[in-house]
């Protein structure tokens, strides 16, 4: 959160960072983060803290410009929580596969069972293979045409 807080975006508005694991636990937290920047930014006299927010936009516009998720931690709740706060667009497809002997797949049916667009289950495995730039580098990884 620092990263918001801090103005970094505002100062980089092309940098985009990666937050893991479905944006851990921002999804119920991010109401009460801009609650607090309104506090910060709207003229109340005497806050209960001192001003130390030195982002331009509330936190929750950043999660729409800057920053995406994954969808490793197998929640349904999360996951539509995280396509809510961030679009479609900015959810990449996600698994610890290898380190945690948990199959891929349940990655996978996460998404197919839980998004019932097939056009929005395309961009969350085409977002992180064009992100990653992974289409270029390995084209048998790039998504088959229809």
């Amino acid at each position: 959160m620092l990263s918001i807080f801090s103005g970094v975006f505002d100062k980089y508005p092309k940098l985009k960072v990666l937050f893991v694991h479905m944006g851990g636990a921002l999804a119920p937290v991010i109401c009460r983060l801009d609650w607090n920047w309104d506090l910060n930014y709207k003229g109340i006299q005497n806050p209960p803290i001192q001003k130390v927010d030195k982002n331009l936009r509330r936190p929750s516009e950043y999660f729409k410009s800057n920053i995406y998720v994954d969808t490793m931690g197998p929640s349904v709740i999360g996951l539509k929580a995280m396509i809510e706060m961030c679009g479609v667009d900015r959810v990449l497809f996600g698994t610890d596969f290898g380190p945690v002997p948990m199959s891929p797949k349940l990655h996978i049916d996460l998404i197919d069972e839980t998004i019932a667009d097939a056009g929005d289950r395309e961009k969350i495995f085409s977002t992180t293979l064009a992100l990653l730039r992974l289409a270029e580098s390995a084209p048998h990884l790039a998504p088959r045409a229809a």
